[in-house]
C-alpha cells in the first residue's frame, strides 16, 4: 500500500502544479465510502476485518495533501456526523451512492468550506 501512497502524491503533485500553471488552485474533497460512514455497516465491517484500518486511507492522503500544500477537506466526520443526527440514510442500500440527503450534507460542507475563502476570490466570480 506504501507505494500506491508514493504514486498518488506524485500525480497530485504533477495536478496540482499543472492546475497553478492554469492559473488556477488545486483543492480537494476526500469523501468516505458508506462503511465507515454508518454505523451498523463501520461496526460490521470492523468485527468481520479487525485489523483492517478504515481511516487509513483518508489519514495518508490528508499527510500528502499537507505535505503538498494542497487545501483538502475530510468529509469523514461530517458524514457520520450527520448519520447520527438521522434515521434517513446518506447512501443508497443497494449500492455506495449518495441519496438525496447525503448530497445535501455534502453540498453545504462544501459551500461552507469554499465560502470561507478556500478558493481565490478572483476564481469564485469567474464563468
Amino acid at each position: 500500500a506504501s507505494a500506491d501512497y508514493d504514486s498518488s502524491s506524485y500525480y497530485l503533485q504533477q495536478l496540482r502544479d499543472e492546475v497553478a500553471d492554469a492559473g488556477s488552485t488545486l483543492v480537494v474533497a476526500m469523501f468516505s465510502y458508506k462503511t465507515l460512514v454508518e454505523k451498523k455497516a463501520r461496526e460490521d465491517f470492523r468485527a468481520a476485518r479487525p485489523s483492517f484500518d478504515l481511516e487509513r486511507p483518508h489519514t495518508e492522503m490528508g499527510k500528502t495533501l499537507e505535505e503538498l500544500g494542497i487545501a483538502h477537506l475530510n468529509l469523514n466526520p461530517i458524514l457520520i456526523d450527520a448519520d447520527a443526527d438521522s434515521e434517513e440514510p446518506l447512501y443508497y442500500r443497494t449500492d455506495g451512492h449518495w441519496t438525496p440527503r447525503g448530497h445535501a450534507v455534502v453540498g453545504e460542507a462544501l459551500a461552507d468550506w469554499l465560502g470561507r475563502g478556500i478558493v481565490p476570490a478572483a476564481l469564485q466570480s469567474a464563468p
